[in-house]
Parts: structure tokens; C-alpha cells; sequence
């Protein structure tokens, strides 16, 4: 499968974008009274092109048997394969001009010095990052081999089970890494047609039970590192390449093990009827973010494998029909209540340091990524203990009982004590834990 996109968009020359891109970097000689343009007058035109290719490949066989009139039992084998490219071409063309067709070319990186430092004085950084030519691809490889069990005695009583091991491409730089299996186990109990249930008021009623261990891959993400070229800036007058996203190469898949527990019941002709179910998740390797090595990169968060999360919950669902016929009314409650506590996060030794980085230097408050604490739900509602002002004015936060202006005392009592410091406060989970309709 194929599929390609195109945009194009125009700055016209008169347009307010243009014509303040031209005049920026436009120099008046007072002398003979000339104008020196680094950027020509014309049209902006950019183009963006977007080709996706597909391929799947599915194999399937199904054995299927009838043994007696008790016995049934189904095998299948899927073998799938998929490969995924995308490919990005962007360029952007200054002065412009459709009809006569003609364009010019500009140097992109070179320091202008009639531009405010705050304001870059290249081209491209004003342009936000973009230069004549940029290419971008994207491929994905993923393998999948499935195995399943199906087997009904006498109809009442149904085993379930299944094996998969999927591959990625762009996962740990070891092999074993990139493969993983996973697998489902399942009973189910039709408590309705034992004998001992002839029960008239009672339609349906039976109980499963399930087990399993599901993988997730962010695609967005790869264990190698990725550079980008960056243009010119105040420190560097040429062209640059930086470590964009920096190598992670124990990035694995992220597992969730889940039991589940369902009551399904019809009672009175099927006027009442719904379902009950609980459910505990076990989930290892899970994707957050944490601080990444300053001696690889720049980039100051990395997104890794680095939390476990454990949880459980209700799900009831209760419905009646009240009226049928030409007229029908129906009523359906639903309820569900879902506890999560954060079990194990890799970033915890250095929330502290992060915690100043956010917010003392930059001023920009506390975020999640600084605060997250083992024992506590990962969207948890937290803030500093504040004291008020002092008489200057000053904010103030408790420390050890005692207020204090220290932002850094905050974050060093936070370093050591991590959700029981006593500087921070903790409010539960900031999302419902119940909702019903």
C-alpha cells in the first residue's frame, strides 16, 4: 500500500510575514542611500512532501474438530510480518515567483549582525530551523508468530490459550531484546447449564477467568542516537550536528500482566441483565521519562523503560428493560472505580536536582516528570508546603518545620526524603479513581 501527501503554502511578497522576514534582515547604507537585502524580495514558498509505504504479510492455518458430542477443539497458527516506511522532503525557496518562474538563492547560516542577538541573527534560526532541503525517514519492521488453543467440553466448560512472540526493529541493540513473547490463558465456566441450576428466572449466568501478558512498543523511539544538523547561532556561526535524542540501547518492550475476573448474568425473561468484573494489572518496564546523561547529549529527558505500576479495579455494568414493545425503555448503570500506585521509578535519585532545574533557574513550576514517588499514583496531585510571605515579601516554604526562602533547601529536602519530605505535600490522584452514568 502506497500513499503520498503534498502542501504546498505561499507567502505572498505583500504578505505581513514576508515582508517583516525581508525587512529584518534588510540593511539601509545612509550613505548613498541603499538598501542591502540578505533575504530577496519575492514570495515564500514552502513544500512539504509525505510518501508512506506498507507491506503486510499474513499467514494463517486453522484446525478445527468435532470429537463425539462433547468434545470440540480449534488450533490456529498466524505468521505476520509488516514493514512501514515514511519518508518527509521539506524545502523552503526565498524569493519567489511563480509567473516568470524564478527563485533566489540565500545563504541560510551566515550571522547577520544587523539582527537583535534575542532574536538569532541566521536565517534558518528565524526560520525556525527549516533550509532549503530537509529529509527525514522512518522505517519499521515488526515480525509476529501466533499459536492458539480453543477447547469446549460439552459446552459448558471452555480452555483458552495462547503464545505470541513479536520482533521490532528499532528496539534494544541487543537481539533478545528486540523479541518478546507473550501469551493468554482463559476459562470459562456456563454455570447455567449445569443441572443444579435449573432455576426458571434465570437466563444466563457464567464466570470467566484470564491471565496474560500483553508487550506495547513506542514507535517514536529507537535505542540508537539521532543527530540533527542545526544551524548557526551565537556561539557557532556555521552549520552544527547535535545529539538530538541520545542512544538508550536497554530499550525493551514495556509488559502488562493482567487477571481478570467477569460474572456475566440475564435474569426474568432477560429484563435484568449485566456484568461484574475485577482486574489487577501488573506493569513492568513501563515508558516514562527520566534525566538523560549530559555527556551524550543535550537533551535533558529521555524517554526509557524506567517505571513498574501496579493496579486494580471494579467494572459493573447493570441494565433492565422496563418497557418493550412499540415503545421500549431501557435503563443501564454503569460504575468503575481504578486504584494505580507507582511501584518502582528509575529517575527517583534525581528529583531532587531536577526539581531546582524547573524551579529555580527557568520559573516554571514544578511538572510531573520532577515529582514522581513510589507509592503514590503516577498523576498524582502534589506542592510545596508553602509558609506564606515574609516581611519583604519573600515566598517562604516549610522545611523541617521551620519557613524558609531557600528554593534549594525545598529541593535538597526532597533529594533525600523523596515523598516524605516534609516540603511537599500530597493531594491524591489527580484524575477520578470512580465514575459512574
Amino acid at each position: 500500500q502506497r500513499q503520498s501527501t503534498e502542501l504546498t503554502r505561499t507567502d505572498d511578497k505583500e504578505s505581513f510575514f514576508a515582508r517583516d522576514l525581508i525587512n529584518k534582515f534588510s540593511i539601509i547604507n545612509t550613505g548613498n542611500n541603499t538598501i542591502t537585502r540578505q533575504v530577496p524580495i519575492g514570495d515564500i514558498l514552502r513544500e512539504s512532501r509525505v510518501d508512506q509505504t506498507s507491506y503486510n504479510v499474513k499467514g494463517e492455518l486453522r484446525y478445527e474438530r468435532k470429537m463425539g458430542l462433547k468434545h470440540k477443539i480449534s488450533l490456529r497458527t498466524i505468521l505476520e510480518a509488516t514493514n512501514y516506511i515514511r519518508s518527509i522532503n521539506n524545502n523552503i525557496i526565498l524569493g519567489y515567483s511563480e509567473d516568470p518562474l524564478y527563485y533566489s538563492e540565500v545563504d541560510m547560516y551566515s550571522t547577520y549582525e544587523g539582527m537583535p542577538l534575542s532574536d538569532g541573527r541566521t536565517l534558518s534560526f528565524v526560520l525556525g530551523g527549516d533550509s532549503y532541503f530537509r529529509k527525514q525517514k522512518i522505517e519499521e519492521r515488526k515480525v509476529s508468530v501466533l499459536g492458539s488453543l480453543n477447547y469446549s467440553f460439552n459446552g459448558k466448560y471452555i480452555l483458552e490459550g495462547s503464545l505470541r512472540k513479536e520482533g521490532f526493529n528499532s528496539l534494544s541493540l541487543k537481539t533478545n531484546d528486540r523479541w518478546s513473547p507473550f501469551w493468554f490463558f482463559g476459562v470459562r465456566w456456563d454455570i447455567r447449564k449445569e443441572k443444579f441450576m435449573n432455576i426458571s428466572w434465570i437466563n444466563q449466568l457464567s464466570f470467566r477467568g484470564t491471565l496474560g501478558l500483553q508487550g506495547n512498543v513506542d514507535v517514536t523511539r529507537t535505542s540508537r542516537a539521532i543527530g540533527a544538523i542545526n544551524s548557526s547561532n551565537s556561539l557557532a556561526t556555521f552549520p552544527y550536528l547535535s545529539v538530538s535524542t541520545p542512544p538508550n540501547p536497554n530499550l525493551r518492550w514495556e509488559k502488562t500482566k493482567t487477571w481478570n475476573m467477569a460474572l456475566n448474568y440475564s435474569l426474568f425473561n432477560d429484563r435484568v441483565f449485566g456484568v461484574i468484573d475485577y482486574y489487577l494489572k501488573e506493569g513492568r518496564d513501563k515508558y516514562g521519562y527520566i534525566l538523560a546523561d549530559f555527556t551524550q547529549s543535550p537533551v535533558q529527558r529521555l524517554k526509557a523503560n524506567s517505571s513498574r505500576l501496579d493496579g486494580h479495579g471494579w467494572e459493573i455494568e447493570f441494565n433492565t428493560r422496563n418497557i418493550t414493545g412499540k415503545f421500549n425503555w431501557v435503563t443501564r448503570i454503569l460504575w468503575s472505580r481504578t486504584v494505580s500506585k507507582v511501584v518502582d521509578y528509575l529517575s527517583q535519585q534525581a528529583t531532587g536536582t531536577n526539581f531546582v532545574f524547573y524551579a529555580a533557574p527557568t520559573d516554571q513550576g514544578i511538572t510531573d516528570f520532577t515529582t514522581i514517588f513510589a507509592g503514590q499514583e503516577l498523576m498524582a496531585v502534589r506542592a510545596v508546603n508553602f509558609a506564606g510571605l515574609n516581611n519583604q515579601g519573600q515566598p517562604q516554604f516549610w522545611v523541617d518545620g521551620k519557613p524558609t526562602t531557600d528554593i534549594n533547601a525545598v529541593a535538597k529536602d526532597i533529594e533525600l526524603h523523596g515523598a516524605n519530605a516534609t516540603s511537599l505535600r500530597y493531594y491524591g490522584s489527580s484524575t477520578p479513581t470512580s465514575s459512574g452514568s
